[in-house]
């Protein structure tokens, strides 16, 4: 279909970030991702909202560049941002 399909973390993106995980502070998640950037997150997005977020700020700055690519895409790899 002409998808690129990329496997992120969203748990590691999140420790890079320096940013609570949602199973610690599902506020202070979605406070850090506003920080980053994000708009529009609701103040009742699930967890499973946030980490969706997450990834796909992750596959923003993979398409910008400006994260890495551990492993290789043919066996096996992982998308996860730069650190600062």
């Amino acid at each position: 279909m002409g998808f690129r399909v990329i496997e992120i973390y969203p748990g590691g993106a999140q420790d890079i970030w320096r940013i609570p995980r949602a199973k610690k502070d599902k506020a202070g998640l979605r406070k850090g991702l506003a920080r980053l950037g994000l708009r529009g997150l609701r103040q009742t997005a699930t967890e499973h909202e946030l980490d969706a977020a997450s990834g796909a700020l992750v596959g923003l700055l993979f398409l910008e560049g400006k994260a890495e690519v551990l492993g290789d895409f043919r066996t096996g790899a992982i998308v996860l941002p730069r650190g600062e």
